[in-house]
């Protein structure tokens, strides 16, 4: 990544531990305002906790296998978002809830939005 991505502002799922943790750590890095979503709610919060510059980001709860989880989460993070940049932002879906399996609802950033 590079520092094209500063200011603009991102949307990551599934922070908790692993790949998703490190999404946000290389974004935060970029000094890209991160929005995390984890199922767990006390995971995302450590993940933003241990992230380059921690107060300009924000963790949300967020179940991507219930679609009234989504359509919340997806609700703030674009709330929380719009407030940082004007600029397109980046979602990166990094979670594999009814991936296909043909049930559950689909992260869309055309829903999110």
């Amino acid at each position: 990544m590079t520092a094209r991505l500063a200011g603009r502002a991102a949307i990551v799922t599934g922070v908790g531990r692993g790949v998703g943790r490190a999404l946000v750590q290389r974004l935060a890095a970029d000094v890209v305002r991160v929005v995390a979503l984890d199922l767990d709610a006390a995971a995302a919060a450590k993940t933003i906790r241990a992230a380059d510059n921690a107060a300009a980001h924000a963790a949300l709860a967020c179940n991507v296998a219930d679609s009234a989880s989504v359509a919340t989460g997806g609700q703030s993070a674009r709330t929380l978002t719009l407030g940082a940049t004007a600029r397109r932002c980046i979602v990166a879906r990094n979670c594999s809830a009814g991936a296909g399996s043909g049930t559950g609802p689909s992260w869309s950033p055309a829903r999110a939005y």
